[in-house]
């Protein structure tokens, strides 16, 4: 099994850590068959300089995707409720 990226955006978070979002499809002989995972995860990069990937951070299915999306806004909406964030905290910490 091989793995094809398709989209990766990446914002440094300090020196040798980098947080990526990275939608992933596996090779499979079906093409129906070939799943995709959204792969949101820290990486760090080696004394070797070699970037490899943390167990920070979280895998899904790319259909499970809209029902993430969902969530994340009606946790965003609460805590805005709560004051635990202010409107200009959305444009400061991107991905």
């Amino acid at each position: 099994m091989t793995t094809k990226r398709r989209h990766s955006a990446n914002r440094s978070q300090n020196s040798g850590n980098r947080r990526e979002i990275a939608l992933n499809t596996f090779a499979s002989n079906s093409p129906k068959r070939r799943p995709s995972l959204i792969n949101v995860r820290i990486w760090q990069t080696g004394s070797d300089g070699i970037d490899r990937p943390t167990v920070k951070g979280i895998a899904l299915a790319v259909r499970k995707l809209p029902k993430l999306a969902s969530s994340l806004a009606k946790a965003e909406a609460r805590a805005r409720e709560l004051g635990l964030l202010e409107d200009d905290e959305e444009q400061r910490d991107e991905i």
